[in-house]
């Protein structure tokens, strides 16, 4: 392990970044236990940071977070091993130059679409953050790289996929736009599936979405007036 790929200002925050959104994911209820996992690609070299295996979301800390190699995977800095689903998040960054944060969870609404094999319906404007439309992938053993390729497939250029039978995965410019993304994911799911048990949902025409996602185009976290995708070190948060 080379562990003077990993003593970059950039890295050290990525890792303190990661520490803070799995601390968040845990107190805002996406995920249970250690299940689920958060990244971010640290920017000017060919490292990821990301949330480690096994180890307690509640009180994690920088020093607990993986600092892994992209092109190969070899871990060079971090005190625990990384997430079992280190595949999955590599192949998203190798395969979408755009995105710089994932969250991957196993939020309680949307896993339920996932298991059940609904997919989530445009019942509200904000469908448009996500994806066009959000897709399903198909059920694969966690961890694996085939588990990697069907995420991404499915994925595709949208920010947000189900995992059928496991979970969810959102993708940003920055961390704030991928987690936004999973709470807005969690919130439609939960929206539609209320509403299914009152009857029938609405659900907005391509028409109707079409300009919903003209309406949406300057919104978020990634389209803030003076934000950029690198690592602002005063504020130390990731910017577009």
């Amino acid at each position: 392990m080379d562990v003077s790929e990993g003593m970059t200002e950039h890295a050290a925050r990525a890792r303190a970044q990661v520490a803070e959104g799995a601390r968040r994911l845990y107190e805002r209820r996406l995920v249970v236990a250690t299940a689920g996992n958060v990244s971010v690609r640290v920017p000017d070299s060919n490292l990821l940071a990301i949330t480690p295996s096994g180890v307690p979301y509640g009180g994690m800390t920088a020093s607990d977070v993986a600092l892994v190699r992209l092109p190969d995977g070899v871990q060079v800095d971090g005190a625990w091993a990384p997430s079992s689903e280190l595949p999955l998040h590599r192949a998203i960054y190798a395969g979408r130059s755009d995105v710089f944060a994932i969250v991957h969870t196993h939020s309680r609404y949307a896993t339920m679409l996932g298991i059940t094999g609904r997919p989530l319906k445009p019942v509200h404007y904000a469908y448009g953050l996500l994806g066009d439309p959000v897709r399903t992938a198909p059920y694969v053993r966690y961890g694996t790289a085939a588990l990697a390729e069907a995420t991404l497939a499915a994925l595709g250029t949208n920010g947000a996929v189900l995992l059928q039978n496991h979970g969810a995965v959102t993708v940003g410019g920055n961390l704030e736009g991928a987690f936004e993304r999973a709470e807005m994911l969690e919130w439609l799911a939960e929206l539609q599936i209320g509403a299914e048990a009152l009857g029938p949902p609405l659900v907005l025409s391509e028409a109707e979405m079409a300009e919903a996602r003209a309406a949406l185009s300057g919104y978020g976290p990634e389209k803030r007036p003076g934000m950029t995708r690198a690592w602002h070190a005063g504020s130390g948060s990731w910017c577009r």
